[in-house]
């Protein structure tokens, strides 16, 4: 609809999205390291201490390289930004 404003729409959404995702993760890693024996204010064993180690640094590595890849072929540069405003103009123009 042309005039209508939808920024909250779009902030509380992601924000939504990203409760959601911080819930799922936390679930997910509570979940292996219960299967691989973790027990709160004790030593742990070795294997849940690789889970901890693997989900602060390999986790997150990986998946900043997925993130770069997927960057890297999202080509948005000035060119690219400029005749996508030259076409919502163009839009606004002929309605």
């Amino acid at each position: 609809m042309p005039g209508l404003r939808n920024d909250g729409f779009q902030y509380a959404f992601i924000s939504l999205g990203n409760k959601i995702g911080m819930a799922i993760g936390t679930s997910v890693l509570a979940g292996v390291l219960g299967s691989f024996g973790y027990v709160a204010n004790q030593q742990q064993n070795p294997a849940v201490l690789a889970v901890i180690k693997h989900s602060f640094t390999t986790v997150p590595g990986v998946l900043w390289i997925i993130t770069a890849a997927v960057l890297y072929f999202y080509r948005l540069n000035k060119k690219a930004y400029n005749r996508i405003v030259e076409e919502i103009q163009e839009r606004k123009r002929t309605e």
